[in-house]
């Protein structure tokens, strides 16, 4: 997305905004993301607009190094003071994307604390997603105990023989 679109992009109310990040459906620079990320990250945006921007970027990564990116969402669902939404879909976004260690840890934290159900089930799902990864497989051993999703853990674990 060249500067001149960026400017466009900013001069649209938010409805308009909203849309045109429903239609994005390729693969992303490195420009456009850094922007969606500052645009999820900023509370003064309307909440709707920031889930979209999340989706664009957990959906359609570009060929670049987003880590720096990916730690600006991640940390969306981490903000025990961000709106549950936004950090479900954050939690979402980033379990599309190539984790590291402290990704998976993270979450696995977030499935063993007393947070609100659905974020808990964001984090497992992007364990879930990663359970090739060995860190992600002592995550799933370590929930195993767990009222709400030991069970679905050791199903998890199951699938890996």
């Amino acid at each position: 997305m060249s500067r001149e679109d960026l400017d466009n992009f900013r001069a649209l109310d938010d409805s308009r905004k909203i849309e045109f990040l429903a239609h994005v459906d390729e693969f992303l620079e490195l420009d456009f993301a850094t922007f969606l990320a500052w645009l999820a990250c900023d509370p003064e945006q309307d909440d709707l607009l920031r889930i979209e921007a999340i989706k664009v970027i957990g959906l359609y990564k570009g060929n670049y190094d987003g880590h720096l990116i990916q730690q600006k969402i991640l940390s969306l669902a981490l903000e025990q003071d961000e709106d549950d939404e936004i950090r479900v879909y954050a939690f979402n976004a980033v379990s599309h994307l190539e984790v590291s260690n402290a990704e998976i840890d993270a979450s696995a934290q977030t499935v063993l604390s007393d947070e609100y159900i659905l974020i808990k089930a964001a984090a497992f799902s992007l364990i879930a997603q990663h359970k090739h990864l060995l860190v992600a497989q002592a995550a799933l051993r370590a929930i195993q105990g767990d009222e709400e999703f030991g069970k679905a853990a050791r199903r998890e674990l199951g699938t890996l023989s």
